[in-house]
């Protein structure tokens, strides 16, 4: 049998990070609507659809907490235990939208760069991924643990791979394409390039290294809560990569302008 540490404890941990990512969250998209009021309806709408799926995900996920750890689940065999609670199936809902409208979004910024071949080929991990997921999640009897995997976890093994495939690919067509435009742009512009490369490459690796860890977690220790741990922080990790993606724009523009006033 698992500690409980490794169970409802891991869950309460992860909503607990997650509950302080989310208000992170929160700020950043007051920061986006005060900042960029000029900023397209499109924009706008996407920033608030992914606040309200992080949100949505907040709560559920504060549910499942409560859930478990009032059961005193120190393993999902436990009577009363032995199947997912209703949030953390719902949860799993705004988690894959929010989720997939972050990678759509840094797909487009790859499409918006010129190569459609390369956006298309992202698109099909980016599929993949949401779409097992939901299959899974669909499932109320998907159960974790046994001598075998069953075809449910073969498909969250898939999904987790998906996404970090896709995350990887998108930090390295964004690096690739923003270090070849190096070339067109003046010196001062090429140090704004940099910091773009550097934020891509941060946000690429971490979001892989989550989703990995999330992979192995599932993997190696099958029969704890860890790895649901792990994908809850993950789902805010996405979030606020594009919420400071958008928001960082006024800054690199600002020394953007300061460097180039220097220069003259």
């Amino acid at each position: 049998m698992a500690p409980i540490d490794a169970t409802a404890g891991a869950l309460l941990d992860g909503a607990t990070i997650s509950a302080m990512l989310y208000g992170v969250s929160c700020a950043q998209v007051v920061q986006y609507y005060l900042t960029f009021p000029g900023d397209s309806w499109r924009i706008k709408l996407m920033v608030a659809t992914v606040w309200l799926m992080d949100t949505l995900q907040q709560g559920l996920l504060s549910h499942a907490a409560w859930f478990y750890a009032s059961r005193k689940c120190a393993s999902l065999t436990v009577p009363g235990c032995e199947y997912w609670a209703w949030s953390v199936l719902g949860e799993a809902i705004p988690s894959i939208i929010a989720i997939s409208i972050v990678e759509g979004f840094y797909i487009m910024r790859i499409w918006h760069f010129g190569n459609r071949k390369s956006a298309m080929i992202l698109i099909l991990p980016a599929f993949i991924a949401p779409t097992f997921l939901f299959v899974n999640f669909a499932n109320p009897s998907f159960f974790v643990g046994g001598e075998h995997f069953t075809i449910a976890e073969w498909f969250t093994c898939i999904a987790a791979a998906s996404y970090a495939v896709t995350d990887i690919g998108i930090a390295s067509m964004l690096c690739y394409y923003l270090y070849t435009s190096r070339h067109l742009v003046s010196a001062t512009s090429k140090s704004m390039i940099n910091n773009l490369i550097n934020y891509a490459i941060a946000t690429g690796l971490l979001t892989s290294i989550i989703m990995l860890t999330y992979l192995v977690t599932f993997v190696a220790l099958a029969g704890d809560m860890i790895f649901l741990a792990v994908y809850f922080v993950g789902t805010k990790v996405y979030v606020n990569s594009l919420l400071a993606a958008l928001n960082n724009r006024e800054r690199l523009r600002s020394r953007h302008e300061y460097a180039s006033h220097v220069e003259f």
